[in-house]
């Protein structure tokens, strides 16, 4: 059960911060450059395919001023 918990918080991580994205007026291709992350491993982690690592969360975090955690 606790993966399933799991699951669910990480989804509502990646809700969260792509939600933030379009408040701000900026794109998937601009945070893709900021983190120096790959475009194609951006849309991973916005689809849930690949888990984000925690430090990529922590500087989405402080680009967007916000708390992913």
């Amino acid at each position: 059960m606790a993966h399933m918990d799991t699951t669910v918080e990480t989804h509502e991580v990646r809700l969260y911060w792509r939600d933030v994205l379009k408040e701000q007026g900026r794109t998937m291709t601009w945070l893709s450059l900021k983190t120096e992350t790959s475009y194609p491993m951006l849309k991973s982690y916005a689809a849930g395919i690949t888990k984000p690592p925690q430090a990529w969360l922590d500087k989405v975090s402080a680009l967007l001023g916000v708390d992913v955690r």
